[in-house]
């Protein structure tokens, strides 16, 4: 058996589960952080598709605009199983989670400061 799963890293299973009990307490407790900024590649490909391929929601760069004035929040996609929760940030005022979200995965942790949220965006990123 590997040590590494033996001896220390979590499961899958049990990192799947504090991701959902993270992601759900942060929902919960209606927090707002600032917006660390999304990863270079990932923003010059969602731009790519937006261009390629345009569908009904808000552009990227107004989105990021309203992340970076109004701070983020935490939204769930999914809660029925548990198993497929994506947890994304949507602007914290004003934000819908089908027009302006933004997965976890794709924030910069450069600039994030609170441990539960570094923790989330590594565990998001561990499951993808």
């Amino acid at each position: 058996m590997n040590e590494s799963l033996e001896y220390g890293a979590p499961k899958h299973a049990e990192r799947m589960e504090r991701k959902v009990a993270l992601a759900r307490e942060l929902v919960e407790g209606r927090e707002v952080f600032p917006f660390p900024g999304i990863s270079e590649d990932v923003l010059i490909r969602m731009r790519k598709e937006e261009s390629e391929y345009p569908v009904d929601i808000t552009p990227i760069d107004e989105i990021i605009e309203r992340c970076a004035g109004q701070g983020i929040k935490i939204a769930l996609e999914s809660e029925d199983r548990p198993e497929n929760i994506s947890p994304h940030v949507i602007p914290a005022e004003d934000g819908d989670l089908r027009m302006d979200g933004i997965l976890l995965r794709h924030l910069q942790l450069e600039g994030v400061t609170d441990e539960r949220l570094i923790e989330l965006i590594m565990l998001d990123r561990s499951n993808s």
